[in-house]
C-alpha cells in the first residue's frame, strides 16, 4: 500500500472539472507528508479540485482505495462529496467500461455526505472506511472535519510517466446526458455553497493506493 499525500497547488486557475478540461485547480500528490499547509476552494455545484501523481515506474494498482479529506463548508451546513480516480496518458484521458455500457468511466469512484462522516468503527478498515449513517452531524461555520471516502476495488496497469489523477467535487462526476454522460442514473443536487479542502501538518489528507509489487 502506498500513501499519497496532498502537497501543493500547481495551477491557481478556477475552472470546471471534466474530462479533457485543463482549466482546473490542480495540486500534486507526494509520497511523504507535506511540511506546509495548503488548501483548494471550489463551488459545490459547478467546480472541483484535482490532485495528480505521475507514476515513476511500471505499476499495477489492484484493490480498493481509501481517500481521507479535511473539508470545510461555506454557505451550507453540508457537502455532498464525490471522488473519482482517473488514468491519463499525457493529455489523453483513458476511459473504462462503466455501468449501462458507458465507455468513458473512471478507474473508481466514491461518495460521501459530509454530515454522515462518522464511521462504523467495527466494519471499517484502513483501505475500506464504512460510514455508520446513523446520526447526521451538520457542519458548523468555520469547522474543518475529516471525511473518509471508500473507492471501490479496481485493477489498472500504469506505465512509467502516466498519471493517476484524483478528482473531488461537490456534484456527480458526469452530466446526466444520454449522449455525453451517464444515463439514466442521477443524484440529488448538492447544497449551494463552497467547499475548502485542507492539507498539511494539522490535516493529513491522503489517498491509500494498493500497489502490487
Amino acid at each position: 500500500m502506498v500513501v499519497l499525500w496532498g502537497l501543493g497547488l500547481v495551477n491557481q486557475a478556477d475552472g470546471e472539472v471534466g474530462v479533457g478540461d485543463a482549466r482546473r485547480r490542480v495540486a500534486m500528490f507526494a509520497t511523504a507528508p507535506p511540511s506546509a499547509a495548503g488548501h483548494i476552494i471550489f463551488g459545490t455545484r459547478s467546480r472541483g479540485a484535482c490532485l495528480e501523481w505521475t507514476i515513476p515506474a511500471a505499476t499495477e494498482i489492484t484493490g480498493p482505495m481509501a481517500l481521507r479529506l479535511w473539508v470545510q463548508a461555506h454557505g451550507a451546513g453540508d457537502i455532498d462529496l464525490f471522488a473519482g480516480v482517473e488514468k491519463w496518458r499525457g493529455k489523453t484521458y483513458i476511459g473504462f467500461e462503466g455501468s449501462y455500457g458507458f465507455g468513458r468511466d473512471r478507474i473508481s469512484t466514491g461518495w460521501l455526505k459530509a454530515s454522515l462522516r462518522c464511521l462504523d468503527e467495527q466494519a471499517s478498515r484502513p483501505s475500506g472506511p464504512v460510514p455508520a449513517c446513523t446520526q447526521p452531524q451538520p457542519l458548523a461555520p468555520g469547522q474543518v472535519v475529516r471525511a473518509d471516502i471508500a473507492l471501490g476495488p479496481s485493477a489498472t496497469f500504469f506505465r512509467s510517466g502516466e498519471t493517476l489523477r484524483l478528482v473531488v467535487t461537490g456534484r456527480w462526476l458526469w452530466p446526466r446526458n444520454p449522449l455525453t454522460g451517464q444515463f439514466p442514473a442521477a443524484y440529488q443536487k448538492s447544497p449551494q455553497g463552497r467547499c475548502t479542502l485542507h492539507w498539511g501538518p494539522q490535516h493529513h489528507a491522503r489517498l491509500l493506493v494498493p500497489i502490487i509489487p
